[in-house]
């Protein structure tokens, strides 16, 4: 403490206020502004408030989990490369992923939406199954296309018979 006392008053120079971060109230505040958008959207969201961890927000919505690191004023190279250490780290972390996570580093927002690089990671069976699916529809629209042609040439065939 600064100063001295004179007749019980305090005199001399006072003890400086401490002053916030300015960089973490930034980013506090575009943590909240994240948080807000997903709940927004209709998913359950969570801020991870000075827990210095991977991801700043969670956000679920049942079906997608997003993981979200929040970095300002951060270069698109940066954040690519950022996006992808994160992205490695989730798949040696969770070998057997049972849903889809997106990772996704916001850079901003922009008009209350925020913006960035995201990386999505699919699990293994759904990737399997959609490979499957895919195939099934290109066999089917191959003998969809095989059996048209087949019924017309047939009743080309039949009018010459005639």
């Amino acid at each position: 403490m600064g100063g001295f006392m004179v007749a019980g008053r305090r005199v001399g120079p006072r003890k400086k206020k401490a002053q916030r971060n300015k960089r973490y109230v930034a980013g506090a505040n575009l943590e909240r502004q994240i948080k807000t958008y997903f709940e927004k959207q209709g998913f359950d969201a969570v801020r991870s408030a000075g827990s210095h961890g991977e991801f700043d927000v969670w956000a679920d919505n049942g079906l997608v989990v997003w993981k979200v690191q929040s970095k300002k004023n951060m270069t698109i190279e940066e954040a690519n490369v950022l996006v992808e250490e994160l992205a490695i780290s989730q798949q040696k972390k969770f070998e057997v992923i049972n849903h889809p996570i997106a990772i996704f580093v916001c850079q901003g927002i922009k008009s209350g939406v925020p913006y960035g690089v995201t990386r999505l990671i699919v699990p293994a069976e759904t990737t399997a199954r959609l490979a499957e699916e895919k195939r099934h529809d290109k066999e089917r629209t191959k003998d969809a296309a095989n059996s048209g042609t087949k019924a017309a040439s047939s009743r080309n065939n039949t009018r010459r018979n005639k």
